[in-house]
Formats: structure tokens, C-alpha cells, sequence
């Protein structure tokens, strides 16, 4: 649940950390080209919070799915995880029980905005050379990833 801004400082979001969950590219041989109307590009994104430390952590899950020119599946599934050390976390958050975090609407904005445009750049790098080379993470409004999963099949 996000409550509103209530002072956002960016320049007390720092990006400590960052790594590679898992990531599988599935891409028979034989396979060429896809067909450019049917890739999807799906996302699933989380934040969790560790309060004592002001750590925020942010996890995206990417999936590219689409048929092969031999119209079998291909598939490429990323999962990222990112680590944020927020000095005035205490002033974002509110905690209203054990099970429930009201997140400062900035403070998600902000994390989701970075955690999604890194991951773009991280899986152009990572795609280069393989079939799903020219379909980027398309433009998105970050406040999406913070209600529910995005998906697109749309080519950039």
C-alpha cells in the first residue's frame, strides 16, 4: 500500500548492490527470427524492506516468450535483485502491523523507476546476439509495477 509523498530525498537513495538471481535463454537451433507480433514481454516486481539497516530491496522478474520462425516456443526468464541503502527510510515508511508496510508513493516510484530502467539497459546487454536482440523493455509508467504485473508486445 503506498501513502502519499511526504518529502522524497533522491539523493539519499544509494544503489549498493545488485545481482543475478537466475537468467535462462531457451533458443533451439535452427531458430532465426521470430515473429514480431507475437513477443511478449512480461514483469513481476516486489520490494521488501529491512527497517534496522534501511535497506530496500527490489526484485524484477522478466519473461520474453514467443514463437520461432519453426513455430515453436522460445522463451528468456531474468530475475534481478537490487539493493538500496535509503538514509531516511524511517521518514518513507510506516508500519501499520507485522504483515503491512505503507510505502511512501515517491520512495516506491523512485526504486521502481531505477530497478526497471537498469534492468532494461542489464538485458540489452545480455540479449545482444541472441533472437530476442531488438525487443527491449518497453517505456512504462513505474507506478504500474507497483499495482500489478505489466505486459506488452510491443517492439522497440
Amino acid at each position: 500500500m503506498a501513502k502519499k509523498s511526504s518529502g522524497l530525498q533522491p539523493e539519499k537513495i544509494h544503489l549498493i548492490k545488485y545481482q543475478l538471481v537466475s537468467g535462462k535463454l531457451e533458443n533451439r537451433s535452427g531458430v532465426f527470427k521470430l515473429e514480431s507480433e507475437g513477443v511478449k514481454i512480461g514483469t513481476d516486481f516486489n520490494m521488501a524492506f529491512d527497517l534496522e539497516n534501511r535497506i530496500v530491496k527490489s526484485d524484477i522478474k522478466v519473461r520474453y516468450s514467443a514463437a520461432g520462425d519453426d513455430g515453436q516456443p522460445v522463451s528468456a526468464d531474468y530475475h534481478f535483485s537490487f539493493f538500496f541503502k535509503t538514509e531516511n527510510l524511517d521518514s518513507l515508511i510506516a508500519v501499520k502491523d507485522e504483515n503491512e508496510i505503507i510505502v511512501d508513493t515517491g520512495l516506491g516510484n523512485a526504486i521502481a523507476s531505477i530497478t526497471y530502467s537498469t534492468t532494461r539497459g542489464l538485458l540489452m546487454a545480455r540479449l545482444q546476439g541472441t533472437i530476442f536482440e531488438n525487443y527491449f523493455l518497453p517505456v512504462i509508467n513505474p507506478n504500474d509495477l507497483l499495482q500489478t504485473d505489466t505486459s506488452s508486445n510491443n517492439k522497440e
